[in-house]
């Protein structure tokens, strides 16, 4: 859904992306994000998402970091960004 809201120009998508962590679903889930950007139909020039001010994703995205949980959080309390996208 898209509309502008005074001089904001908005987009709303709502997904449910391919579930599970390993290589060849991360792949399939990278590939959806392409496919709904691609059949988007807001911009007659295909890039739709330079055409909004603000895009809201929202939805089961399944994208995990693999390692322990409490790992995760002292990394995030550390606010250690590299080593979590790293392992992403």
């Amino acid at each position: 859904m898209a509309f502008d809201l005074f001089d904001t120009r908005l987009c709303f998508i709502g997904s449910h992306l391919a579930a599970r962590i390993d290589r060849r679903r991360m792949e399939l889930r990278n590939q959806h994000y392409r496919d709904i950007m691609k059949d988007l139909n807001f911009s007659d020039n295909g890039d739709n998402h330079h055409e909004f001010d603000h895009v809201f994703w929202m939805g089961d995205l399944n994208y995990r970091i693999e390692m322990p949980r409490d790992t995760i959080i002292k990394l995030c309390e550390q606010k250690d960004w590299p080593t979590l996208l790293k392992v992403s």
